[in-house]
Order: structure tokens, then C-alpha cells, then sequence
């Protein structure tokens, strides 16, 4: 009878980073085509296009919030769900996405006057469609996260992205206008939540007979939710207010760039984490060893990456963007900050909803955007659109902290663990940006994209050698422990066995 249980903690913890490290991985080549449409549309479309753009969906994006259920995380966290637990979920979603319709059809009018433009107006309208079409994806899907089918997962999500990234350029080419972008979410999301269904066979029934439930779960959600708006919207209406449709669109095509690290690896490893955390709740030590291991991970991946697009922000700009987007390169060193720093505070989220700490979560969001958002707005006041930046990047470092001691009391783990896991990586990050600046400063910004590609290549290289060497031999001098550069060690033979099948001798740390 022992035996099954000390068993299942070893297995479940590789499941969870194999899952995380497929995430990682693979979400990479997906963000690398949408960088790749970004630098296209770029020069398709203006500043001020991708402004307006911006005005919409953030409209939308703070009614899907406010109103946001989680109801796969409420599917997730349930032992055993059942049929009418996903008839329920889906039943809900339906639902609440034809009230986002309603909401944002009633308010399109007064957001296009107040904002004194009137070409909202009609992307809220095709706006509130896609928040229908939306609402009918297969909740089954979660189902895979349930069972840890990562591969699944990143599947669906990357079928995704080559059919936004078809179909939005297709439009911008034959539009040549911002309807290229708010047509191509409609269409995608049409099409995706029809291959959901091929992808899980489910015929939902309508029905709200396990809604206790749901949300039981989800209230506390609704709350983080809320909160969450606040948090993450804010810094769009301030850089409207304070610099109009063209700082909007710098800031978030700035933002696409400056925040890859946090948005398309740092937000994906916390997917398989939750469900990893899920299985672990009963288990205290091991949900510890890997709540702590995981940061490690994420901070191994994204540090050097984020620090090495402030150090060559200059050059990324003018060759992904072009000249006429120079003014994003400020904004953008300010931007890698904010998101590096909040993708730590985010980390600890999954923790506080696994350990049902909602309630704590929710008063410490309360404190914290206490200080964010006046932050933000004296920034503004003071330096304009860049000065609220500036004000969410200050905020960010002060909540990493803030967020990372707070998790750590819950699971009873000294901050000393935690410092363990990741001085290595703040040593090598360090001496790759006092290594990269001045050179950064004897090689100038080169005339047109062969030399601006070269120095980009170059530099990239570089930072990589530099960091990858200092890393590599303080693991060594300590005595090569498990941790995130063995694990990734292991990635990288585990690749090249799998490019040249031929027999290397296995990695020992």
C-alpha cells in the first residue's frame, strides 16, 4: 500500500516539467511567427493604426476580464469532473459571452465619443461578435491539462497562431488598413473553435445543474479578476490619455517585442505548473520542491533573454519595425522591466488559487495596486506617456518582492531556497549586460538592414557566449547541482539525439 505513494510524487513532478519544458520550447517557434507578422504588419500599417486597434480591444479585453469565471482552472482543481461539470462550464461560457456582446454593443457609442474617435465604434461592433464566436469553444479541452497532454495543448495553441498569423496577413496586404487586424481575430477565432471540436468530440447539452460548483471556485476568481483589469489595462488608457492613438500603438507593438520572455514563456510555463500543483496539493514537501524548482526554471529562461533585448533594443527596433517606429526603443527598455518583473509576481498566482489562499490573494492585489496605479499616474504627470512606464516598471520590481515573500510564508520555504536556485543566473546576467553596453557604445547603430542584421547577429551571439560561459562555470564551481542547468543541459542532448541519432554519452551533472 506504501509503495503507489511515494511513488506517484516522483512521477507527477517529471510529467510537470516535461510539460513546462514542452511549452517553452515549442511556444518559442510559435512566438517567432509572431514576431515575425508584427515586423510585417509594422510596415503595413502605422502607429496610429495599431493605436485605434488598441483603443478597441482593450474595451473588449476589460469586459472578458471583469467578468472572467476561470472555469477550466475551477475543471482542473476538481478531482473527478464529470459530464455535467463541462456541460455546466460550457453552458456558462456561453453565456457569459453573449452579456460581453451585450456590454460592449451598449457601450460602443460612448467609448468612441469619449475617446473622441469615431472609428471605435464599428471595431466594437465586430468585436462583440468575436466574443460570441468565442464563448462556443469545447471546454473539454481542458481535459488535456487535466491529463497533462502538454503536446496536445501546445498543438491547438499553435494552429492558432499560424491561422491568426494567414489570415491577418493576408488582410493587411489587400486592406492595407486596421480592419486587417480586427477582422483576422473574428476569423480565427471562427475557425479555431470549430477545430476544437474536431480535436475533442463533444456535444454539449445546456444546463446549469453543477453551477455550485463552478463557482464555489470561481468567485475568488471573479475578484482576482477584477483586479486584474485594473492592473493590466491601466497602463493603456494612461499612455491614451497622456500621448494619444500614436503612443497606444508604440506601446504596443514596443510591449510585443520588449515582453516576449514574460508573455510567450513565462505565462505558458505557469500552465502546466497549476495542473502539476493541483496533483501535489496533498503532498506539502514536493509541492514545495517544485513551486521552488520551477522559479528557478523560469528565471534560468527568461532573465537572460529579457536583458539581453534591453541591451540591443536599439537595433531590434529599426530592423523589425523600421525608421518609422524609432520612438518605440525608449519605451521598450522601460517595457523589458515591467514584464520581467511581473512575470515573477505572476508566478506566485497558481499557488495562492491551488492552496485556496484566494482571499489573501485578493487583499494583497488591493495593497499592491495601492501603489501601482498612483505610481503610474505621477509618472505620467510628471514625464508624460513614458513616465507611466516607468511608474509600472518601478512597481514591478517592488511587487516581484512583494509577491514572491508573500507565497513563500504559505508553503513555509525560507527565501534563501529561492536565492539558491537563481544567484547563478543573476551573476552570469550581469556580466552579460556590463559586457554588452559599452560594447553596444563603440559599434554604433549601422545604415540599412545588411549591417543592421549583422550587428544584431552579432551581438546576440555575443550575449549568449557570455552568459551561457559565466552560467556554465559557476554551476561547475558548485559542484554542478540539480537544478535548472542541468535540466537544461538535458534538453539540449535530449535535441541533439533526437537531430543526429548516434550514441552520446549520457549527462551527468
Amino acid at each position: 500500500m506504501t509503495a503507489p505513494a511515494t511513488k506517484e510524487p516522483e512521477q507527477r513532478p517529471t510529467s510537470v516539467a516535461r510539460g513546462a519544458t514542452l511549452m517553452v520550447g515549442m511556444r518559442g517557434v510559435s512566438r517567432f511567427i509572431g514576431v515575425f507578422s508584427a515586423a510585417i504588419l509594422a510596415r503595413l500599417l502605422t502607429p496610429d493604426d495599431f493605436g485605434i486597434v488598441v483603443l478597441g480591444t482593450s474595451v473588449l479585453n476589460v469586459v472578458q476580464l471583469v467578468s472572467e469565471c476561470s472555469l477550466g482552472a475551477a475543471l482542473i482543481r476538481m478531482r473527478d469532473p464529470q459530464r455535467e461539470h463541462f456541460d455546466t462550464a460550457w453552458t456558462i461560457a456561453v453565456l457569459r459571452g453573449l452579456i460581453i456582446a451585450a456590454v460592449v454593443l451598449a457601450s460602443a457609442s460612448y467609448v468612441a465619443s469619449s475617446m473622441a474617435e469615431p472609428r471605435v465604434e464599428p471595431i466594437l461592433w465586430i468585436l462583440a461578435a468575436t466574443a460570441i464566436v468565442q464563448s462556443f469553444e469545447n471546454i473539454r479541452l481542458v481535459e488535456f491539462q487535466i491529463a497533462l497532454d502538454f503536446g496536445t495543448v501546445f498543438r491547438y495553441q499553435f494552429i492558432t497562431r499560424i491561422v491568426s498569423f494567414l489570415a491577418t496577413i493576408l488582410l493587411a496586404v489587400v486592406l492595407r488598413s486596421y480592419w486587417a487586424l480586427i477582422l483576422s481575430s473574428l476569423l480565427t477565432t471562427a475557425i479555431m473553435t470549430i477545430y476544437s471540436y474536431m480535436l475533442r468530440p463533444y456535444r454539449p447539452r445546456l444546463t446549469l445543474s453543477a453551477w455550485r460548483e463552478i463557482f464555489g471556485f470561481s468567485k475568488w476568481v471573479v475578484m482576482a479578476s477584477f483586479l486584474a483589469v485594473i492592473d493590466s489595462y491601466s497602463i493603456n488608457f494612461l499612455m491614451g490619455w497622456f500621448g494619444g492613438a500614436r503612443a497606444m500603438g508604440l506601446y504596443q507593438v514596443g510591449y510585443q517585442i520588449a515582453a516576449l520572455p514574460a508573455s510567450e514563456i513565462a505565462a505558458p510555463i505557469r500552465q502546466p505548473l497549476y495542473a502539476g500543483y493541483a496533483k501535489l496539493l496533498h503532498n506539502r514537501p514536493a509541492l514545495a520542491k517544485s513551486y521552488v524548482d520551477g522559479f528557478g526554471f523560469l528565471f534560468f529562461i527568461i532573465t537572460p533573454m529579457s536583458l539581453g533585448i534591453f541591451a540591443i533594443a536599439d537595433l531590434i527596433t529599426p530592423l523589425a519595425l523600421g525608421p518609422q517606429w524609432a520612438d518605440a526603443t525608449p519605451i521598450m527598455q522601460v517595457i523589458v522591466f515591467y514584464a520581467l518583473f511581473d512575470a515573477y509576481g505572476h508566478y506566485t498566482h497558481n499557488l495562492f488559487v491551488v492552496m485556496n489562499r484566494q482571499r489573501r490573494q485578493i487583499l494583497l492585489y488591493v495593497l499592491f495596486l495601492a501603489v501601482r496605479v498612483p505610481a503610474a499616474l505621477y509618472g505620467g504627470y510628471v514625464a508624460g506617456a513614458i513616465g507611466a512606464v516607468y511608474g509600472m516598471a518601478v512597481t514591478a520590481v517592488i511587487g516581484a518582492f512583494f509577491w514572491l515573500g508573500a507565497s513563500l510564508t504559505i508553503i513555509e520555504v525560507p527565501a534563501m531556497a529561492l536565492w539558491r536556485v537563481v544567484w547563478r543566473t543573476c551573476a552570469a546576467c550581469t556580466v552579460m549586460v556590463l559586457v554588452l553596453l559599452p560594447l553596444r557604445r563603440l559599434w554604433p547603430v549601422g545604415q540599412g538592414y545588411p549591417l543592421l542584421a549583422l550587428q544584431l547577429l552579432v551581438f546576440t551571439l555575443l550575449g549568449a557566449v557570455v552568459h551561457v560561459g559565466v552560467q556554465l562555470l559557476l554551476w561547475r564551481a558548485s559542484g554542478s547541482p540539480e537544478g535548472a542547468e542541468s535540466r537544461a543541459l538535458g534538453i539540449a542532448l535530449g535535441a541533439v539525439r533526437r537531430v543526429f541519432p548516434m550514441r552520446l554519452a549520457p549527462f551527468r551533472s
